[in-house]
């Protein structure tokens, strides 16, 4: 049974990985089963992204950036991960991506687009 933290089905991209040798040894497991991994909403959870491997794509997302001080938390692991931006757009009065787009803007960090425009096709 895989750890608790892989969303829904075990080759789903997403994985919230708490502070847990479970969830750590998850991302490994998925690497390993070569499925693209996104670490979800690492600040919010206690990520320790020192534990998270480099091949992992790192999520900052609109609703929990401003929990914590995210230059600490993001900005030593500007050139480690590559970022994806989010947002919960399913939760009312949120500001799209705005804020997370100006955190990555202020850490220097460029976008990583994991998918092809599908709407030129």
């Amino acid at each position: 049974m895989p750890a608790r933290g892989v969303l829904e089905e075990r080759g789903g991209p997403f994985h919230y990985c708490y502070d847990r040798a479970a969830d750590y040894q998850a991302l490994e497991q998925l690497l390993a089963d070569d499925r693209p991994v996104i670490v979800a909403h690492p600040n919010a959870l206690d990520t320790n992204l020192d534990r998270v491997p480099p091949e992992c794509v790192v999520e900052i997302n609109n609703r929990y950036v401003w929990r914590c001080d995210w230059k600490a938390f993001y900005g030593p692991y500007r050139e480690r991960f590559r970022f994806v931006i989010s947002s919960d757009a399913h939760q009312p009065n949120w500001l799209n991506q705005t804020v997370a787009r100006h955190v990555a803007a202020s850490l220097e960090i460029t976008e990583t687009l994991l998918f092809a425009d599908c709407s030129r096709h």
